[in-house]
């Protein structure tokens, strides 16, 4: 696990590191998986990867509270201002 920052940007989450590196997780999916991951919701080995299948669980998480996550997060992460340059 990596130490991370996530914050909402509209409807998609940034997850940055310490290096300067940031991530765009754009669909609920890529975010509930994320969530999963990170060990912020708990799902059922054979989760099919269907945010509405983790029930309210999903509803109620809040992805900021999110403090370290899977290093291949920071191996998918580009290089730094990549994601501060993103419109609005």
């Amino acid at each position: 696990m990596i130490k991370c920052d996530v914050t909402y940007h509209h409807t998609a989450i940034i997850v940055r590191f310490d290096d300067g590196k940031s991530l765009l997780l754009q669909s609920d999916n890529d975010q509930a998986s994320f969530a999963v991951q990170c060990g912020l919701i708990k799902a059922d080995r054979d989760w099919d990867g269907c945010p509405i299948k983790l029930g309210q669980a999903w509803i109620d998480c809040d992805l900021e509270y999110i403090e370290e996550c899977p290093e291949v997060y920071h191996d998918m992460a580009d290089a730094e201002n990549e994601v501060e340059n993103i419109p609005g």
